[in-house]
């Protein structure tokens, strides 16, 4: 007996070859199972034997196969010109030859959960995934940005220790998303010791980055550059070699439950060069503790708020040298000012580090408001104020 698809106006049912119904029910099941299982991908890319194959969702065809993983992914990301789905059915490590690149709008890249660890190949010295259009392929100063597209269920692991050099791409981060994308999403993904930042969403717009954690990169965990209107939750940067996450010349965004915990420097930066208008990003409860040096710096950053945040333990490479929240002027003169920390955590519980809650460098950085905090055993005092126009008011132990 066989079980083939019959078209029935217009939807998929199973059809009875052999007019034996319902003596097969285990086969009938399996067949639905099948059915069920590839509808939603388009592709679904899976190990048999030594061999990667990806699978049409639809036809249930080997459209593509080959002994090394990324050129079958990029094979069928290179097909999908107008989108598609595409599962990594996979659970273990997969070695990542060269970088895995996104190019087309509405196209979701996902695995199995963190159970899928795509790891890069020594001396790979590049990207592991980078979303965007190539610019290789584009004409000079020509951008073409895409979007509704997205990475989510995977674990990427950058073998940073084996990497020697930034790439052709110009990276080595876990993922790398640029050239004005928007409308993007990441999610659910862990990336371990990449050589460069962990995820780095350069000129990304209006994008969801849930759940992302990135931990012991060699760089930052997460680097924002430029674009606006993000909105990061649940995220997590630790123990990376310089700050958590590093924010630079962009605005609006949004940092809520995000966590910042034992990175080598900074666990939050905001960094503003060369604008001096608002920027309004906002971070929201978030957890900010054990960072080498500041918990949050902001440099040269306008109209920005921290919100219900704990800043705790921070200064943990030398107590009483560095605060928890430090507002400072940028390297091109801008001046970290209008900026609003209210409802927030900032101090000590156990060993005292940071030595003052909060600290503004000079009078530049003025017209801040600080209200409603608790602070609690900074090693020196809970605010070290300078700029003589700020707003301090209804605090805790201050």
């Amino acid at each position: 007996m066989t079980w083939t698809v019959g078209d029935v106006s217009g939807s998929e049912t199973l059809e009875d070859v052999d007019h034996i119904y319902p003596s097969h029910v285990n086969e009938l099941r399996s067949a639905v199972s099948s059915l069920l299982f590839t509808k939603p991908y388009s592709y679904i890319i899976y190990l048999d034997g030594s061999v990667w194959k990806a699978v049409n969702g639809v036809t249930l065809a080997t459209s593509f196969s080959d002994s090394d993983f990324a050129t079958v992914v990029n094979d069928v990301l290179d097909e999908l010109t107008s989108g598609g789905r595409i599962l990594i059915s996979y659970i273990g490590e997969i070695t990542v030859n060269s970088s895995i690149w996104m190019r087309y709008s509405n196209t979701i890249l996902e695995g199995c959960g963190w159970s899928t660890v795509l790891k890069a190949k020594d001396n790979l010295n590049d990207d592991v995934i980078i979303c965007s259009e190539d610019p290789d392929e584009l004409d000079p100063g020509q951008i073409n940005p895409i979007y509704s597209s997205g990475v989510r269920n995977l674990f990427i692991e950058g073998n940073g220790d084996n990497q020697s050099a930034v790439g052709s791409h110009g990276g080595t981060a876990g993922i790398w998303d640029f050239y004005g994308d928007y409308n993007m999403i990441f999610e659910n993904i862990y990336i371990n010791n990449t050589y460069g930042t962990g995820f780095y969403p350069d000129n990304t717009h209006h994008s969801t980055i849930r759940n992302v954690h990135c931990v012991n990169c060699k760089s930052y965990g997460i680097q924002v550059y430029s674009g606006g209107h993000n909105k990061f939750s649940s995220c997590f940067a630790r123990s990376n070699l310089l700050s958590g996450i590093y924010l630079k010349d962009t605005y609006y965004n949004s940092l809520a439950g995000v966590e910042a915990y034992m990175n080598q420097e900074n666990g939050i930066i905001l960094y503003q060069a060369n604008d001096t208008y608002r920027t309004w990003n906002m971070f929201s409860n978030c957890d900010i503790r054990r960072n080498g040096k500041y918990g949050i710096r902001i440099e040269g950053a306008k109209g920005n708020s921290v919100l219900g945040c704990s800043v705790l333990d921070n200064s943990y490479s030398g107590a009483g040298v560095y605060s928890g929240i430090y507002l400072t002027d940028s390297e091109t003169g801008n001046y970290a000012t209008e900026n609003k920390i209210e409802g927030c955590q900032i101090g000590n519980e156990a060993t005292q580090y940071q030595k003052y809650g909060i600290t503004e460098a000079d009078a530049n950085q003025d017209f801040n408001i600080i209200v409603g905090n608790s602070f609690y055993n900074n090693l020196t005092a809970a605010i070290d104020q300078k700029g003589v126009n700020d707003e301090i008011d209804h605090n805790i132990g201050a």
